[in-house]
């Protein structure tokens, strides 16, 4: 019994060092962790209804149209979400999401799903990740109309 004990730490240990030693050769420089940290910020706000919040991570030229969502926004009680996806390009410089929210409308308590696309690019210079949203698509998605470009 001893001796299962002290193999079974020793497994352990070695399948804890190799995972640490796997991450640490996969992303020396931290990007995709940066990256998870930021998106899931970004994710967990939209979330809570933390609007100006998640604004920051949206790029210029969305901003404006992304805050005008937050009448529909603030009206969703979301229970959930779920990243479903995250596809890294290759030099690390880009992503995408695919985040399931799951929620109900104060007005209309049914609760429904929705997913939305994230695409993410990280400016070179600053490390700082930004994201491009279908705000048109996640509109629809809010409202529960469906939109063109989400039928699959």
């Amino acid at each position: 019994m001893h001796l299962a004990r002290v193999l079974g730490l020793a497994f352990l240990v070695m399948v804890g060092t190799t995972a640490c030693q796997t991450t640490m050769f996969s992303d020396p420089m931290g990007v995709k962790r940066d990256f998870e940290e930021i998106q899931g910020k970004f994710t967990k706000f939209i979330r809570w209804g933390a609007i100006d919040e998640a604004s920051i991570f949206v790029v210029d030229e969305q901003r404006d149209a992304f805050l005008e969502l937050a009448p529909e926004i603030n009206d969703m009680r979301f229970t959930d979400y779920e990243v479903i996806r995250l596809d890294y390009a290759e030099d690390d410089q880009s992503a995408t999401a695919n985040v399931r929210y799951t929620g109900y409308r104060l007005s209309m308590p049914i609760e429904k799903s929705f997913r939305v696309d994230q695409e993410w690019t990280r400016d070179e210079e600053t490390g700082a990740w930004t994201v491009s949203l279908n705000v048109d698509e996640l509109r629809s998605a809010l409202l529960g109309v469906p939109a063109k470009a989400a039928i699959r």
